[in-house]
């Protein structure tokens, strides 16, 4: 009795294992390889096109099966579009011709299975470069603008402004060319600038300026001989009132025989009236003059230097002013003596670029440094 109860025991262990192998290999209870649902792609990547013009988008596909995937774009200007790729396929190119260039364009993917559709993944946002701007014509859609001297690639303005202006030297030709930037572009959603190809080179050429000597104190000789000490200090050099008008000027000064004087800023800017409390003081901001395009000029054992032409509106009747620092090194400057002519100096300053001189000292009939002033 004992044994025959422990064969009915040990018959259920042998059978449970066969009931459960017959559940897998073919009683109708198989679920292995069915098609589940698709799962949100990951995070996708847009990238601008190597056109430049065009987007490409990509994603990585999840858990499930996909039957399809279905992109949204929406633009800046509010529009939305949508696309479907098959469930085999995880990339889209959105092709040149259809997006406006300086236009930023965001796509968000989604997969479709069973007729059900899984959330949006996060936007990913792109920005179309503007398109290339000429210099003659209005660009829309930009913020900002870059104006490239070549073949230097010197940049001679960057703004919102679609006008900018370079002085350049009477009878020389230069080329230039122009970018359009959207300056809170996006490429992939990471803030960056995007800018236009660039527009075609422009050149110009300046006419030649007709030049008129509105002062002058060439062949006045120094004194004394061996000049003025005058070094760290300011000196505003007063000129009388031209009788004529003029739309561009230049500056000429001469240094003192025997030594390198170093003027670290020359200005020139309309004179208070000479009746003022402070006639030293200038009625306009003063414009730094350039020397071979530097700030800073050396006028060694005497010699002459003039400074590069500069858009200066002169008014007839309007005295001047031509301002400048001396290096401390310098030591000493040019002084000629010439009957009428006034200047103010200050010790210790370095005031030629500022409108407002305070405090400074009169100098009757003295010039110091400046041997001419034209207009044209």
């Amino acid at each position: 009795m004992l044994s025959w109860l422990l064969l009915l025991i040990a018959v259920p262990v042998v059978i449970v294992p066969v009931v459960l192998l017959c559940g897998f290999a073919g009683c109708g209870l198989n679920v292995v390889g069915t098609a589940l649902p698709a799962e949100t792609p990951d995070v996708p990547k847009a990238r601008l096109g190597t056109d430049r013009k065009s987007v490409s988008f990509g994603w990585l596909p999840r858990g499930g099966s996909a039957d399809s995937f279905e992109i949204l774009r929406n633009d800046t200007a509010g529009n939305a579009a949508t696309f479907t790729t098959p469930g085999t396929v995880s990339t889209f190119s959105d092709t040149a011709g259809t997006l406006t260039p300086g236009m930023t364009f965001g796509y968000r993917v989604r997969a479709i299975s069973f007729g059900a559709s899984t959330p949006f993944t996060n936007e990913r946002k792109v920005t179309i470069p503007p398109a290339a701007p000429s210099l003659t014509a209005v660009v829309t859609g930009p913020t900002k603008f870059r104006l490239e001297h070549l073949p230097d690639l010197a940049v001679i303005y960057a703004g919102p402004a679609i006008g900018a202006s370079h002085t350049i030297a009477a009878g020389t030709t230069h080329s230039y060319r122009v970018f359009a930037i959207v300056e809170n572009g996006f490429d992939d959603s990471q803030l960056k600038a995007v800018e236009s190809d660039p527009s075609a080179t422009a050149t110009a050429t300046a006419s030649s300026l007709v030049w008129s000597i509105i002062f002058s104190t060439a062949g006045i000789p120094a004194n004394p001989a061996n000049g003025q000490n005058a070094a760290g200090d300011c000196i505003v050099q007063r000129i009388p009132a031209p009788t004529i008008v003029g739309g561009s000027v230049r500056v000429s000064l001469r240094g003192i025989v025997g030594q390198a004087t170093v003027l670290t800023t020359v200005t020139i800017s309309k004179a208070a009236a000479a009746g003022s409390a402070q006639p030293q003081n200038s009625l306009d901001a003063p414009i730094v003059l350039r020397f071979a395009g530097a700030t800073a000029v050396t006028t060694p054992n005497g010699e002459l230097r003039t400074s590069d032409p500069v858009a200066y509106a002169v008014i007839a009747g309007q005295d001047l002013h031509v301002a400048f620092n001396v290096d401390n090194g310098s030591g000493r400057v040019l002084r000629r003596t010439v009957a009428g002519r006034v200047s103010y100096s200050r010790n210790n300053a370095a005031d030629a670029a500022s409108q407002n001189r305070p405090n400074y000292n009169t100098n009757n009939n003295d010039v110091y440094c400046v041997e001419a002033v034209e207009i044209a």
